[in-house]
């Protein structure tokens, strides 16, 4: 493991040439991320991505249906606020998934295919979202279920605590969902509410 970075890779495959993939590439990177350096089979750009310095290598190569860009994001685990163990949400994948449709956007195409965060990925997302939000929630919801209950003797859990499971489990398919399948229509609202997302 490496504990200096933390490593996200992406890859799509687009039906266009090399030099006007890499083209838009550049263009789509350098907006919105950094400045960009040349390499032998690509480029190298440098930036910040949610408050973590992060470096991207852009790899082009021809591929059977077309040109294949491959991202390989480094993120610095330390940052200003915090120290990265897992990326819990998806944030930097869906930042790399972000440039492969602007990409596209650039080249007036979708991309032939695109990698899709693993399930285990979204698992995690979805069950770390499940137990804090559904701790916080039963942390409210138990003074309350006394209070309603406590003159029935009504043993807990009651009716609010049962309310805030709901909502936290809920929240965890949500976020499976949406780590999973981020490119899904129902997702239009919150992407665009998501940080670096251009119109």
């Amino acid at each position: 493991m490496d504990w200096q970075y933390k490593h996200f890779t992406q890859e799509a495959v687009f039906s266009a040439s090399r030099e006007s993939l890499l083209e838009a590439a550049r263009a789509v990177v350098a907006e919105s991320f950094g400045p960009v350096e040349d390499s032998p089979d690509g480029f190298t750009a440098r930036g910040r991505s949610g408050w973590h310095a992060a470096t991207a290598k852009f790899r082009i190569e021809p591929a059977a249906d077309g040109t294949k860009v491959a991202v390989e994001l480094l993120v610095a685990r330390a940052g200003l606020r915090s120290y990265m163990l897992a990326d819990v949400g998806g944030f930097y994948d869906g930042h790399i998934r972000r440039w492969l449709t602007d990409i596209g956007q650039k080249l007036g195409q979708a991309p032939v295919s695109i990698s899709r965060p693993s399930v285990g990925h979204g698992c995690l997302a979805g069950c770390v979202v499940y137990l804090v939000l559904g701790m916080a929630l039963v942390v409210c919801a138990a003074p309350l279920d006394r209070l309603i209950l406590l003159p029935r003797s009504v043993p807990l859990p009651g009716p609010a605590m049962l309310l805030a499971s709901m909502i936290g489990f809920a929240a965890g398919i949500a976020t499976f969902l949406y780590v999973r399948y981020p490119e899904a229509p129902i997702w239009k609202d919150v992407r665009q509410r998501l940080p670096n997302h251009r119109s």
